[in-house]
């Protein structure tokens, strides 16, 4: 019998996922009453249109069969138009959209499509947590480049500096999000373009996570890299109606790329989950019919959990541009600066976490976002209802004035 620690080896004790880390912590020290703000989801229910309402034979027909491995016709049409119109996709046909099982299937399958075993990827950090494993199962090394601002560019690095710091003869990617998870950060047109020049100087693809373009705040503005000029060749856009349609569930995202490599993320596509659930397209596609009416009121109240958060936090936080995540520094909080080994910085913030739980509020810790974020953590403000929101900050103050 094979033995499976050759084959995944990982210590037996060793959490698949940080937040397996934090749901260990939470089974040994957390309380009933404890206000989860670790997991990046919603508290809130999808949009009428976009939620079953009845199974009408003529209606939910074709709703048990399969759909075909790209994704529903209609649905498909409609992306056409929406990433023409809102993402400057002039380009972009049909065949160059694929349905995905959310936007971790679209990644996986994006980073399949184009790298070589043992190449490596460019992954500008503070990034999401799993982008490193969905890398790794797809035969890639992440390699991590701390980039984003106000983090690292106000300290006076160019933007080429940042990215040539992990720069090896085996990149072959960039891993670009924007809007970013977990600072809430936008990239402007500026920056993009530096990537973009950086990306064609060197000859490398670029995976585009655009979840969150739909939660911008501030007047702040969302542009997609693969509308800069010569861009589209060399650009995978990812998107997914996890976090515009606060239905992370209904495991519905997509791919937008020139038509050779949709071709072949469908062929990932088809060979691993065959489509995307075909009940769900079709709540996705009833939602779209109708963006207008709901998504703009969708994004006010996320404007409202943001204040709050902003507003009743006592330490220091940059207010996030987009997103729904608060990303704040504690290293001051935890008497630690540059100069402290990570180690020592991360087991001081594993203590605050944990005394955190035991208080009752739970963050995720900011190791768990690439090497050089020990000392921060991140709160997901719309995972829990604005009056729990409120009691876990709270809770949250009561700690760090101590």
């Amino acid at each position: 019998m094979p033995r499976f620690s050759r084959i995944h080896p990982r210590r037996d004790d060793e959490p698949a996922t940080v937040f397996d880390q934090v749901n260990a912590i939470v089974d040994r020290l957390g309380g009933e009453d404890l206000v989860r703000l670790d997991m990046g989801d919603t508290c809130l229910l999808p949009p009428a249109v976009g939620r079953p309402s009845g199974l009408d034979e003529e209606r939910w027909r074709d709703f048990n069969l399969y759909s075909p491995p790209a994704g529903i016709p209609d649905l498909r049409g409609m992306l056409v138009e929406k990433l023409r119109r809102r993402n400057g996709f002039h380009w972009i046909e049909q065949e160059e959209v694929q349905l995905t099982c959310g936007a971790i299937q679209a990644l996986f399958a994006s980073f399949k499509t184009l790298l070589e075993p043992g190449e490596e990827v460019l992954v500008l950090g503070p990034r999401w947590p799993l982008i490193s494993g969905v890398i790794r199962q797809a035969g890639g090394l992440p390699v991590d480049a701390p980039f984003y601002v106000p983090l690292r560019l106000q300290q006076g690095s160019s933007v080429r500096e940042l990215m040539e710091a992990g720069l090896s003869d085996r990149t072959a990617v960039i891993y670009l999000n924007t809007p970013n998870n977990p600072t809430g950060f936008v990239l402007g047109k500026e920056i993009l373009e530096e990537v973009a020049c950086f990306a064609s100087r060197h000859d490398l693809w670029i995976v585009s996570d655009e979840a969150y373009e739909d939660f911008l705040y501030d007047g702040e503005e969302h542009l997609s890299i693969a509308a800069l000029p010569g861009m589209a060749e060399r650009v995978l856009s990812v998107f997914t109606f996890s976090k515009c349609l606060a239905a992370a569930g209904y495991r519905v995202g997509y791919v937008a790329a020139r038509h050779d490599l949709a071709t072949e993320i469908n062929r990932v596509t088809a060979q691993t989950v065959y489509n995307a659930p075909t009940d769900n397209q079709q709540l996705v596609a009833q939602a779209m019919l109708r963006w207008d009416e709901w998504s703009p009121a969708l994004k006010e109240r996320y404007r409202e959990f943001r204040d709050t958060f902003v507003d009743d936090f006592r330490g220091d936080c940059i207010p996030p541009a987009a997103g729904f995540y608060a990303f704040v520094d504690l290293r001051d909080k935890l008497g630690v600066d540059e100069n402290t080994p990570p180690g020592k910085v991360g087991r001081a913030t594993l203590e605050l976490l944990e005394e955190l739980i035991r208080e009752g509020v739970a963050l995720l810790p900011g190791e768990a976002f690439g090497a050089g974020f020990e000392g921060w953590l991140r709160a997901c403000y719309i995972a829990e209802p604005l009056e729990r929101l409120r009691l876990g900050l709270e809770r949250l103050n009561r700690v760090l004035g101590r």
